[in-house]
């Protein structure tokens, strides 16, 4: 009976050990879901960038003071700059995701305007895709670029936007391109960009003079 009790629980931490690393590939897939949605919906919002993650990431640096305890059955420890640190990423990527998907879900649709920015750079990134040799063993593979616009609006805000290959070619510095803008709930604009993210409206050539050329 002691053998088999001995057995048994060793079954039970093995089991358990076994579950808490599944609950933390969630949390980690969850994490990087909410962060990449964020990162997708800024690109088409008029903010700067500072000012979002500013709001999310004091938010969840107060909050973390007294919800850190909830992380303790998730880590396993008591210590609390660990599970703080655990909750302030896993939040503010939380916050970053609602605070966008809100600002657009609820947007002013009798808002919607067309306004027109220059072009005043083109640039492309050159990235690695990835591939698994082995259990825990990654290599870099393929070469590919993401292509980009930065875009100057009536304001003086500059924006940079994602764009497609064929869009990227036929666009040149100095052209003005027109874009649909709404208000979201939080008085954020939104770039309504039809079909997939990265396309952007065909490039109009300026008439007038242009200092960017």
């Amino acid at each position: 009976p002691v053998c088999g009790y001995k057995i048994s629980k060793s079954n039970n931490n093995t089991q358990y050990n076994y579950g808490k690393k599944i609950l933390w590939g969630v949390l980690i897939l969850i994490a990087m879901l909410f962060y990449g949605i964020g990162l997708v919906m800024w690109e088409n919002a008029l903010i700067t960038a500072w000012i979002p993650w500013t709001i999310c990431g004091g938010l969840s640096l107060l909050s973390g003071v007294t919800l850190w305890r909830l992380w303790r059955h998730i880590t396993g420890s008591e210590k609390f700059w660990l599970n703080h640190a655990c909750h302030v990423v896993f939040t503010c990527g939380m916050l970053l995701c609602a605070f966008f998907v809100i600002n657009k879900s609820f947007a002013d649709k009798t808002t919607l305007h067309t306004e027109k920015a220059v072009v005043v750079r083109k640039y492309y990134k050159e990235r690695h895709k990835t591939r698994r040799v082995g259990r825990r063993t990654y290599v870099s593979g393929e070469t590919y670029k993401s292509y980009y616009l930065e875009l100057q609006f009536p304001n003086g805000k500059l924006k940079e936007i994602s764009s497609t290959t064929d869009n990227y070619r036929k666009t040149h510095k100095g052209d003005t391109i027109s874009l649909d803008v709404e208000m979201g709930l939080f008085h954020i604009p939104i770039i309504m960009r039809k079909g997939k993210t990265r396309d952007v409206p065909p490039s109009k050539r300026d008439t007038t003079p242009n200092p960017f050329k």
